[in-house]
């Protein structure tokens, strides 16, 4: 992989990864460390594993919840608008 031009992106380019850690998640979602720890080991947060680490994969988990959210009659739309 040439990693030479990775700087020749235009500026205020951002990429967006739906993988963060377990930290991050915690961060993000305002739960204790632990809490998000052992909701991903019990398959609770969708995760990934790559190589050491396990990550938090936020699409499928923000899928997730408006998945459960319409199976009791609640529209995508009002949900993502109370976020």
């Amino acid at each position: 992989m040439d990693f030479e031009h990775m700087d020749d992106r235009p500026t205020g380019q951002v990429i967006m990864w739906p993988l963060v850690t377990r930290e991050r998640f915690a961060e993000l979602s305002g739960l204790n460390e632990g809490v998000v720890r052992g909701m991903v080991e019990k398959g609770h947060i969708p995760s990934v594993k790559i190589g050491r680490h396990r990550l938090a994969n936020l699409a499928m988990a923000f899928g997730n919840m408006i998945n459960l959210y319409a199976r009791y009659g609640y529209n995508a739309r009002t949900v993502i608008k109370h976020l």
